[in-house]
């Protein structure tokens, strides 16, 4: 009984993080709100509501797993830099890991900032991959 809860729970939240990723793309974040992420769930409000506080945990729960999903390919990718590393073709891995660190955290950082401010800026497509440490 139990984990029958936790499972329609758990599913109840992953149809929520479907219709938000599509919300969101479709309005952005600023101008999505959680009655249109209920209905796009085909959910009530309250039940919107017991699953996640406010839009910002929706949004913070949907970083969250596209950047657990990214960095389980990145894990995946370092599974294959080991064995070459163990034939003799060493990349400085850890280097590269610490790398990809910095690079989650100061995209956690840009999407923090803008969540709060209340807006997101532009992407400019020339100089968008610079690092600006």
């Amino acid at each position: 009984m139990v984990q029958t809860i936790k499972r329609s729970v758990t599913t109840l939240k992953e149809r929520v993080l479907n219709a938000a990723s599509r919300v969101f793309s479709e309005y952005s974040y600023v101008k999505a709100s959680m009655k249109i992420i209920a209905g796009a769930a085909n959910i009530s409000i309250s039940g919107l509501y017991f699953c996640f506080n406010n839009k910002e945990d929706i949004y913070l729960t949907l970083m969250k797993t596209r950047l657990d999903d990214f960095s389980a390919k990145t894990m995946e990718r370092d599974i294959i830099i080991l064995q070459v590393q163990e034939h003799g073709l060493g990349f400085g891995i850890d280097i590269e890991r610490e790398l990809f660190k910095r690079q989650r955290s100061f995209i956690e950082n840009i999407i923090r900032q803008d969540m709060q401010s209340g807006k997101f800026t532009k992407c400019k497509r020339t100089g968008s991959s610079r690092n600006n440490f």
